[in-house]
């Protein structure tokens, strides 16, 4: 599982740095940019928990 969080972090840390390169008006713009990578990790990881818990 390590490997695979690290391959994430690093999808992550490549999105917030092409974000960063953009223009924004304010942060809500900035932050609406990760949302559907951060809606796509959580849904990853409430699945995992779920199958933990089973």
């Amino acid at each position: 599982m390590k490997y695979k969080l690290d391959i994430e972090e690093t999808q992550y840390e490549s999105l917030k740095r092409a974000l960063s390169q953009q223009n924004w008006k304010d942060g809500n713009e900035y932050n609406a940019g990760k949302d559907s990578f951060i809606k796509r990790e959580e849904a990853k990881a409430i699945e995992w928990y779920k199958q933990q818990k089973s």
